[in-house]
């Protein structure tokens, strides 16, 4: 099973098997790419993620960090 992801206007196809969804994400940069510096910071505006572990970065009501965790649903980022 896979999940869609729009992101900067491209359609992503995203598996569904536990890697971040960083990783599917070209262009994006993250130092830390486990939650702790914030420099991947995105906004959801559509869809649910899961966090693989709990982020140490701070996040507002409507941001992911996706190093660090997994589309459930299809997603639509900023």
């Amino acid at each position: 099973m896979s999940h869609q992801v729009r992101y900067r206007g491209r359609h992503i196809s995203v598996p569904d098997d536990g890697t971040p969804l960083l990783q599917h994400l070209s262009g994006h940069y993250s130092e830390c790419k486990q939650g702790y510096c914030g420099a991947c910071k995105t906004t959801l505006k559509q869809g649910e993620v899961r966090y693989l572990t709990a982020p140490m970065a701070y996040t507002r009501p409507g941001e992911i960090l996706p190093c660090c965790c997994r589309p459930v649903t299809d997603l639509e980022l900023e």
